[in-house]
């Protein structure tokens, strides 16, 4: 199997259990709990994008360093969003369960650029 296809066949294979675990943290949460999360990460949603652009210039522009550059974006964001997490009133069930979808979602991404990495070497 070609390493490309196999990179991003084991990314999306790994994105879509941390998916199904956060989707799954869901059900531990009232309506009005669902409201509050959703409300709470408004601003992540309106300004993602505009963090998100330099991190994808800096990526072409510093190719060699590009999956070191997006991991560490990653890692961030999830940090912060599990800061908020821990400072609101949120269920420990659903607290663990965005924990699990952090790490899945951090190892998706190494999975895929460390197989990347390996395909382009000579």
């Amino acid at each position: 199997m070609d390493r490309f296809l196999l990179a991003f066949a084991a990314f999306f294979i790994i994105m879509a259990a941390a998916r199904w675990v956060h989707e799954a943290g869901f059900r531990h949460l009232s309506p009005e709990q669902k409201v509050a999360l959703v409300d709470a990460q408004s601003g992540v949603r309106k300004y993602g994008l505009l963090i998100a652009l330099p991190v994808v210039f800096s990526a072409f522009l510093f190719p060699a360093y590009a999956p070191w550059i997006v991991l560490v974006y990653v890692l961030v964001s999830l940090g912060r969003s599990y800061r908020r997490l821990n400072v609101s009133e949120l269920p420990a069930a659903y607290r663990r369960a965005f924990f699990t979808y952090s790490v899945l979602q951090l190892a998706g991404v190494a999975v895929l650029f460390g197989i990347l990495q390996l395909a382009l070497r000579p």
